[in-house]
């Protein structure tokens, strides 16, 4: 699914939604950075792979996911923090 959520509405939303999968595990790859010396602000380019684990003894299957997450980020009061991302989901397997 595409959208556009605040941070605060993804948060809730996640938090509020019936449980899918018994646990998930997300594998990044090292991210490939764009930043300029002496910026305020950066693009990373970031393929990860997700693991989402069914309850044992469930029919349906585990999912496997790849994803690429495309992030701009800005630094604030000396850290750096995710201003927007887009996350595409590349491909997907789960047993069917």
């Amino acid at each position: 699914t595409q959208g556009v959520l605040g941070v605060s509405e993804y948060l809730e939303r996640m938090r509020s939604a019936p449980r899918t999968f018994a646990a998930s595990m997300h594998m990044l790859g090292q991210p490939l950075i764009d930043l300029q010396l002496d910026a305020d602000s950066a693009t990373t380019d970031t393929y990860a792979v997700v693991f989402q684990f069914r309850e044992v003894g469930q029919e349906r299957p585990d999912l496997e996911l790849g994803i690429r997450y495309v992030d701009d980020l800005l630094r604030r009061e000396e850290r750096w923090v995710i201003h927007h991302r887009i996350a595409t989901t590349m491909w997907r397997r789960d047993g069917r």
